[in-house]
């Protein structure tokens, strides 16, 4: 086997790794930044709410009194500061110091699953790690074999249906944070 075969074999593996250390990189940052946004939103649309209350309440207030009006108009100011108020606490409130599990405990899928479908996928992707590790084995332990090529092919797609079952499994039950 030439050292270029055997660079390639080494790297196979290390480049599944690699890939999927990114993903799961990504996602985290996918994640923060959508919660962080819609967390944003809220609050904006709840100034906006208080902004028209406050507002509507001064209008109110220069039209003068108005008999049996005030009762109704602090009941509909104190509804639209609760629909507010409301809005906000809907959002999810970021936990400082709570984070999930690590980055190698999600890459292996090392935390608990609640899905039988998802424990299942995990099995898989262990398979799929383990022949992976085979077929690495293999193309390292055969100098010179014809069939290197194919041994090169088969690992590529093992390493992709390794993370194809990976980021599956993910889906089907997330980590908790």
């Amino acid at each position: 086997m030439g050292s270029q075969e055997a660079a390639v074999a080494v790297l196979v593996p290390i480049v599944t790794a690699a890939v999927g250390g990114a993903g799961i990189v990504f996602q985290d940052w996918w994640n923060q930044r959508s919660r962080a946004g819609r967390r944003s939103a809220a609050f904006t649309d709840a100034a906006r709410q208080v902004e028209f209350a406050v507002a509507w309440w001064k209008a109110r207030e220069l039209l003068g009194p108005v008999p049996d009006g005030d009762a109704e108009a602090r009941e509909r100011t104190l509804s639209r500061l609760r629909a507010a108020a409301e809005l906000v606490d809907r959002t999810e409130h970021p936990v400082a110091g709570s984070r999930g599990p690590g980055t190698i405990r999600r890459l292996l899928l090392l935390y608990g699953f609640t899905r039988w479908s998802a424990r299942l996928l995990r099995l898989a992707y262990y398979a799929a790690l383990v022949l992976l590790f085979l077929i690495t084995t293999v193309v390292l332990d055969e100098p010179g074999s014809a069939e290197l090529t194919w041994d090169f092919y088969w690992a590529f797609l093992v390493a992709v249906l390794a993370l194809g079952l990976r980021f599956w499994a993910a889906t089907l039950n997330p980590p908790t944070e």
